[in-house]
């Protein structure tokens, strides 16, 4: 096949057939019932909802850095739901939160907040930092499996 050369269009070729028929069996009103009915289907699924979604699955959760000191030092969020985590900088000077356990790596300038998005995560203790100040700056977040209430 020449690459340079654009093909030329044959009227009898098989693809321009199949296109032919497509196009006929959509407007003689068949596609229109299977349309309404895919439609159905689709409002149904969203108005049950999706398998895997909830309403809080996009929980947020506080995080503030002070003095090099985050606060609270330990978070707990639910296992298996995608959350978001606000890290609100209170010192002048820039952090970095950063989590290998949890893939997450962002900077926050002096006196300014980052929303971070987490999840989902299988239950267990997930380590976050300050890049800039190690040593001072560590928390933990622990996954955990929501009760189910009877």
């Amino acid at each position: 096949m020449h690459l340079g050369r654009p093909l030329a269009f044959n009227p009898r070729s098989p693809v321009v057939s199949i296109r032919k028929w497509t196009a006929a069996f959509l407007y003689q009103g068949r596609a229109a019932t299977s349309n309404r009915y895919g439609t159905f289907l689709l409002a149904l699924a969203l108005s049950v909802g999706l398998p895997g979604s909830r309403a809080n699955a996009d929980e947020l959760l506080t995080l503030k850095l002070k003095d090099h000191q985050f606060s609270p030092t330990d978070l707990t969020a639910p296992a298996g739901e995608r959350f978001r985590i606000e890290v609100e900088n209170l010192d002048a000077t820039p952090a970095e939160f950063e989590s290998s356990d949890l893939k997450v790596e962002k900077i926050v300038v002096g006196g300014a907040k980052v929303i971070v998005r987490v999840g989902p995560l299988k239950p267990g203790v997930y380590k976050f930092f300050d890049d800039y100040h190690p040593d001072e700056a560590k928390g933990t977040l622990t996954a955990i499996v929501p009760r189910v209430s009877q």
